[in-house]
């Protein structure tokens, strides 16, 4: 991804290397300035910073989470860029149109008159693969992915006959630390309750966790299909208990 910028009369050339990246993965690249250029008496700066999307279309300030600050300097010519994940810590997780990891460039003190390169960044691939299990074994489609807040929230369309057939709606928070996933599936299900009136469709909520290390999930440096696939089977159970 290249960015081309022209700042109080310097023109700042970014370079990164890939297109889009996922939140585990390093993103480097550089950004190299004129020589005689005087953007370090001008305290012009380079951040990685994390916008809240909302906020910035309404001119707000405080759409800026700086993550970290690179001050320009009279003889340096060339910039290193790289954002590890590590320095990601609190902000969000991917690029979901409402929120967006970016560079900016220029006056850090007033960011909203700076130069604005927004760095597209995906779900991780595990995520992805574990929705195509729902998709593939349990009939479900997926109605919206986001952020909630460092994590992950999946909402699935479920199918209307079957073992899910109780299910109302369901929504997975995906939470990663380190190795470990946490699974929170948020169930709404269909009960029939027997009232004043006959027999009666009521909704319940449920909520089902699972906390899983590396090996209950993967196997040889890939998800294990076959244990994944029982992970699932086993909160799709716990909802059946309400009914």
């Amino acid at each position: 991804m290249k960015g081309l910028f022209n700042i109080q009369g310097s023109q700042v050339d970014i370079d990164f290397v890939g297109e889009s990246w996922t939140r585990d993965q390093i993103i480097k690249g550089k950004i190299q300035v004129p020589k005689g250029h005087k953007l370090a008496d001008q305290s012009q700066g380079i951040a990685y910073c994390d916008i809240d999307l909302r906020k910035l279309k309404k001119k707000d300030a405080k759409a800026f989470n700086i993550l970290k600050t690179i001050a320009f300097e009279a003889d340096v010519f060339e910039y290193p860029l790289e954002i590890d994940p590590s320095i990601r810590k609190g902000s969000h997780c991917f690029s979901d149109g409402t929120f967006s990891l970016a560079l900016l460039v220029g006056d850090l003190s007033d960011p909203l008159s700076c130069a604005q390169l927004q760095l597209p960044t995906k779900t991780r691939d595990l995520v992805n693969e574990i929705l195509k299990l729902f998709e593939t074994f349990k009939r479900c489609s997926v109605k919206s992915i986001k952020n909630k807040k460092n994590d992950i929230e999946v909402k699935l369309v479920t199918p209307q006959s079957g073992d899910m057939a109780q299910i109302d709606t369901l929504a997975i928070i995906f939470a990663f630390k380190g190795d470990v996933l946490k699974l929170t599936y948020q169930f709404q299900v269909k009960k029939l309750v027997v009232g004043g009136a006959g027999v009666e469709t009521k909704k319940e909520k449920l909520n089902f966790v699972q906390t899983l290390e590396k090996k209950e999930y993967m196997s040889f440096g890939q998800l294990d299909q076959d244990k994944m696939i029982k992970k699932i089977e086993e909160a799709i159970s716990s909802s059946k208990g309400l009914v």
